[in-house]
């Protein structure tokens, strides 16, 4: 039986479910799942041992889309797939364009673009939406469009590459679906059990797959959906069209299966809002027929910044307030944004000065990182031939230890003589302060100990070169990295670096130091692996190179469980937040603007669309969707609620407030805009 719990943001749907699993196990029921986004799982791991207690905890499962793979495996006692992560997806997808390359037009690989990430998004929809390379060859067989059936035809040949490096040894999240798709058309896996999804607004046509083989070998399905009722498309919120299609698209998959569908529960109670402000604000946000707040607003401030920096001091200062005259803990705020750019670095800076911890929900890049730095220093002198700039930023690494005055003295020879490409090979004759006639025992003895630092630098990056300097295979080119290392003592100066940070009381940094050197042992031995013996240049490897460390994660978790949290819409990962803060909420940031689709334009996915392949959602579909992102933010809030925006964006553009703001104050007319002169 399919039943529906239906309920507005903050109307304890997750709580109702939860009451439901723990009626279930204390009758004596076992199987039970829990479906959630991957995101969630932790928390819902965590919440779920807390309520049924170690003993009965074990009784239900948590799952996302991605682990139900893992789950139907080990009911049919099959072997497990090694998980595939972004960091092998976008080096298999770099390998895959690089392979294919004298085929393409659209589509080149290059340093300038984003070209993987944007291919590994289209096929990801393409997947996700069940779209096969006979579906593209379709569009191709019924356009006249040149430019459209040139995509399509890189795009098919990009996907079968793809695919064919894959080739069984690698499974992304949209393989593994399709696989457990695969199985319980076969076999009835959740047969007997009760199965609870909660925290989805809407789904792929692939996890409707799944939902369909569920609704029919399951006891019992519920479904949570944020709506204020089980609507039909003549009487429907705009805010809640997304939820309305995923309704109604779930009831005609289990009325196609002959499922029973029970009387929907609609839960009407705010449980989540202690203060009517944010009562109203959830009632009436983004809603046509608004319940007006006719008092000043205590528990909502919006502000506006002149600039980022100063957007984030003034978070700072509200949270220092809260936490000295209110008594609320760290723990209890969240701060919420949809760009990113420019806030988490501001938000860093300015609660380290204030002494807040902060956890940054997001992940971090190993770019910065020292070995990092060294290794791609290096693939840029050999590149370049030794371009000095390149010289002098790969001798200041500190994994190699030069002294500042060794550093000095090279660099200021090096410009001093214009030492550029073969005369870095050579040994360094002329005199080190420049045009002179007469060489003091001060100066030769410069001379010698320049030329000693210059031979260090250089000996290894010339045996480098003679390695990967004409086109190699992929294995070659990771061997010669790792001798490369070795040779310039990478692995001994590393570990001084770690002991150098841990004394100094900079552990976390030390370990992400530290952690740098499996990361690129891994991404070395992954290219190995993938590319084997292909031939390919210097150049071709490092943008590879590239694209796998531009996804590696070296994110930590916090330090203290008292943490302000900083997280982006709409993955954040909250707990029930007491205050949130949310900067950022100008024009086009937040609701963000929308673009259907990197690839194609609107005429071509219409084109599309017509041909009967719906390959990307519509404009319009895609703001309702902000506008609720909008609206869960806005609604996250039990206790208080900030909202800000800067007038000058990181990039010093002027921004403007977004309708979040006119929203609010058409709710709230007596609410007063807070500026930085404090009125």
């Amino acid at each position: 039986m399919l039943n529906f719990i239906f309920g507005r943001a903050g109307s304890g749907k997750s709580y109702f479910l939860k009451s439901i699993i723990h009626k279930k196990i204390k009758n004596g029921g076992e199987n039970i799942i829990l479906i959630v986004p991957e995101q969630n799982s932790f928390e819902n791991e965590k919440e779920i041992i807390d309520m049924l207690g170690n003993s009965d905890c074990n009784k239900v499962q948590v799952l996302s889309f991605s682990r139900l793979h893992d789950f139907a495996m080990r009911k049919l006692r099959l072997p497990l797939t090694n998980p595939i992560n972004d960091v092998t997806k976008n080096i298999i997808m770099s390998a895959a364009i690089e392979n294919i390359k004298n085929n393409l037009q659209i589509y080149l690989p290059s340093f300038k673009t984003d070209i993987e990430k944007i291919m590994l998004s289209t096929i990801q929809e393409l997947k996700s939406r069940k779209i096969t390379r006979e579906h593209l060859n379709t569009i191709i067989n019924n356009s006249e469009k040149s430019i459209l059936n040139q995509k399509i035809r890189e795009i098919s040949a990009i996907l079968g590459e793809y695919q064919n490096l894959c080739a069984n040894k690698f499974l992304d999240v949209n393989d593994k679906m399709y696989l457990t798709e695969q199985a319980m058309q076969h076999h009835k896996i959740f047969e007997n059990y009760t199965v609870i999804f909660d925290g989805f607004n809407n789904f792929t046509d692939q996890q409707m797959s799944i939902i369909e083989s569920i609704l029919t070998q399951a006891d019992n399905v519920y479904m949570a959906l944020c709506s204020d009722c089980d609507f039909t498309s003549e009487n429907q919120n705009s805010l809640f069209v997304p939820i309305s299609k995923t309704i109604n698209n779930i009831k005609n998959l289990a009325l196609k299966n002959n499922v029973k569908i029970s009387n929907p529960i609609n839960l009407k109670c705010s449980k989540r809002f202690l203060n009517d402000e944010l009562k109203t604000l959830e009632k009436s946000l983004f809603n046509p027929q608004k319940t007006k707040f006719d008092e000043v607003p205590k528990n909502i401030t919006i502000y506006c910044a002149p600039n980022i920096y100063e957007e984030c001091e003034n978070i700072a200062k509200n949270i220092c307030k809260l936490i000295m005259e209110n008594g609320y803990k760290y723990s209890d705020i969240a701060i919420l944004t949809r760009n990113t750019d420019g806030y988490h670095a501001a938000l860093k800076s300015v609660f380290k000065k204030c002494n807040i911890p902060l956890f940054l929900d997001s992940s971090e890049t190993i770019l910065d990182k020292s070995l990092i730095n060294l290794i791609l220093s290096a693939f840029e002198c050999v590149i370049s031939n030794f371009r000095t700039a390149d010289v002098i930023r790969y001798m200041k690494s500190s994994l190699l230890g030069f002294s500042t005055e060794e550093i000095c003295h090279v660099e200021n020879y090096a410009l001093l003589w214009s030492i550029k490409s073969k005369k870095w090979e050579n040994e360094f004759c002329a005199h080190p302060q420049g045009y002179c006639d007469n060489w003091s025992e001060k100066d030769s003895e410069l001379l010698k100990n320049i030329n000693i630092t210059k031979n260090a630098v250089i000996n290894p990056l010339l045996n480098f070169k003679n390695q990967i300097k004409n086109k190699t295979s992929a294995n070659k080119i990771s061997e010669a990295i790792y001798s490369f290392l070795i040779e310039v003592r990478t692995n001994e100066n590393l570990k001084k670096l770690y002991i150098n940070l841990k004394n100094s009381d900079n552990i976390h940094i030390a370990e992400k130091e530290a952690k740098a050197w499996d990361n690129l042992i891994e991404i070395l031995s992954l290219i190995s692996q993938i590319m084997g013996t292909k031939i390919i240049s210097a150049k071709e490897y490092l943008r590879i190179l590239i694209s796998g460390l531009e996804e590696v994660d070296c994110s930590t978790i916090p330090l203290s469980r008292d943490s302000v949290i900083a997280a982006q819409i709409p993955s954040a990962k909250l707990s029930n937040p007491k205050i949130v803060f949310i900067p950022g909420a100008s024009e086009g940031d937040f609701p963000a603007s929308v673009s259907p689709s990197a690839v194609f334009t609107p005429s071509e996915t219409a084109h599309i669309e017509n041909l009967g392949i719906k390959i990307c959602e519509d404009k319009n579909y895609m703001l309702i969707k902000e506008e609720f992102l909008a609206y869960t933010a806005l609604c996250s809030a039990s206790e208080k609620l900030y909202i800000s925006w800067s007038g000058t964006g990181y990039d010093g553009e002027i921004k403007n407030p977004s309708e979040i703001i006119k929203e609010i104050k058409e709710i709230f007319p007596q609410i007063k805009t807070v500026t930085h002169a404090g009125h």
